[in-house]
């Protein structure tokens, strides 16, 4: 299994937003971003050596019977409004070119 950190979900949210973003054409409908929040579950994994620490990996579908029940942990992240490079407001478009996965 592969395991999927929490910075990596946070990148892929960010480019979900990114491809949003583009798909604004002037004049269409649009909808500003007030705010993200996001809900995970992770496994908490702790490694040994001089390297170690407590790693969190976010779970895919059916992968939280590979973890003990008491390495499992629900969070759930409130992030602020997204906005762009120059401080805008995001503005999603009411037409995506892909679908969510």
């Amino acid at each position: 299994m592969t395991q999927i950190g929490l910075t990596q979900a946070i990148e892929q949210l960010k480019l979900e937003l990114q491809q949003a973003i583009a798909a604004n054409r002037p004049g269409s409908l649009q909808f500003p971003v007030k705010g993200v929040e996001i809900e995970l579950q992770v496994g908490i994994t702790k490694e040994g050596g001089a390297n170690g620490g407590i790693k969190l990996h976010v779970l895919s579908l059916g992968a939280s019977g590979k973890y003990a029940k008491e390495s499992v942990q629900t969070i759930k992240l409130s992030l602020g409004a997204p906005v762009t490079a120059t401080g805008e407001p995001v503005k999603v478009s009411e037409q995506a070119k892909t679908l969510p996965k």
